[in-house]
């Protein structure tokens, strides 16, 4: 989740040079991916932490790593629409933005 945010945070801060439309930065991951992607989009910036409880340095902390919208495929969103991490959890709500979560017939 940590590499996920700094990679929305670079593409923003290089937006001009690629021709990125910053207002439309969406992201999508299956599996293990799918978790790294919808936990970005629905954390606060200050969720996570090293294990020794220190900030994670980032070299653009002041530029937003919550992406637009996700697509969330075959990860481990579960039937009430929360997150579990060990004993923290996050609930998906009305202010984060639009995501879907995409599952197949088979998945568990």
């Amino acid at each position: 989740m940590v590499d996920t945010r700094r990679a929305i945070r670079w593409l923003r801060v290089n937006a001009d040079l690629y021709g990125i439309d910053t207002k439309r930065l969406a992201v999508l991951g299956h599996s293990a991916g799918a978790f790294a992607v919808l936990m970005a989009t629905v954390a606060d910036e200050e969720d996570f932490a090293n294990d020794d409880g220190t900030a994670i340095p980032d070299q653009n902390p002041s530029v937003s790593s919550r992406p637009n919208a996700c697509v969330e495929v075959s990860g481990t969103a579960g039937s009430d629409i929360g997150l579990g991490f060990g004993d923290y959890r996050l609930e998906i709500t009305a202010d984060d933005p639009p995501i879907m979560i995409w599952h197949g017939t088979a998945d568990t």
